[in-house]
């Protein structure tokens, strides 16, 4: 029996998903809202694209990743991000930044899951 279930929204039909998979599906819907996006929830999402066209490097890298944690954080309060095992990597050399949000879900098992993210301006 799923602790946690959610339909599937890149499917037309109702396709359910359940535990983890609904997980990964909320997590990708904050990172990939802007905020101000959504009508009636205008905090929704996180604030990514004031800092896509700064330097990529670290100092960006750590604005971008606190962003995106602060908002998995705040919006999705199954999850528990294990800080320790995540990370947002800079890549110069092909624009971008490359990253892991590694967390547990609440009342469904120790186990650490990995969400991979790749951000691009």
């Amino acid at each position: 029996m799923p602790i946690y279930s959610d339909l599937d929204e890149s499917k037309i039909t109702s396709v359910l998903l359940v535990d983890i998979q609904c997980i990964y599906q909320s997590i990708n819907n904050i990172v990939n809202t802007v905020k101000g996006e959504r009508l009636f929830k205008p905090e929704f999402g996180v604030d990514l694209e004031s800092l896509l066209f700064e330097l990529i490097n670290d100092l960006t890298a750590f604005s971008i990743f606190s962003e995106m944690t602060a908002g998995i954080v705040i919006w999705e309060p199954r999850v528990l991000i294990a800080f320790g095992q995540s990370s947002l990597t800079p890549d110069p050399t092909n624009f971008k930044y490359d990253g892991i949000v590694a967390f547990q879900v609440k009342n469904l098992t120790n186990k650490i899951f990995q969400y991979i993210a790749t951000v691009t301006p």
